[in-house]
């Protein structure tokens, strides 16, 4: 029978923590990157949305949903434009349902390249921060 052999994994303990750290952070700095996206998205929806009164571009904007760190959520209408889910999806009345949506999914792919490096500005920007320490033995 083989003796047994003890195997010690050092900095676990570190590294764990470095990685808790990072997703408490996480949030914060996608806010502070994703907001200049967020009002180029914004701009762009405002400008290709059908225009009659005006009232639907300016209902286009940006939100975090429940302020969880989730990233922000394209918008359009509120209680000033019912309307705008039926110009969005379409459905009833003659207007085809479009499930995807007519100008807040084309307008999120515009910005996808962008947004990827938004988030990866920001999770360096998190690492890069760090104190890099020596783990114990």
């Amino acid at each position: 029978m083989a003796d047994a052999v003890e195997v010690q994994v050092i900095g676990a303990d570190e590294a764990l923590a470095q990685v808790e750290k990072f997703m408490r952070d996480l949030p914060d700095a996608l806010q502070s990157h994703m907001s200049g996206i967020s009002a180029t998205q914004v701009e762009q929806l405002a400008g290709v949305v059908p225009y009659l009164t005006g009232a639907l571009s300016e209902s286009a904007r940006a939100e975090r949903p429940d302020q969880s760190g989730e990233l922000y959520a394209l918008m359009l209408g509120g209680e000033d434009v019912p309307y705008a889910g039926w110009i969005e999806f379409g459905g009833s009345r003659g207007r085809e349902f479009v499930p995807e949506g007519r100008y807040m999914e084309p307008t999120a792919v515009a910005t996808q390249s962008a947004t990827a490096d938004a988030i990866s500005r920001a999770s360096q920007d998190i690492v890069n921060g760090y104190p890099w320490i020596t783990p114990s033995t």
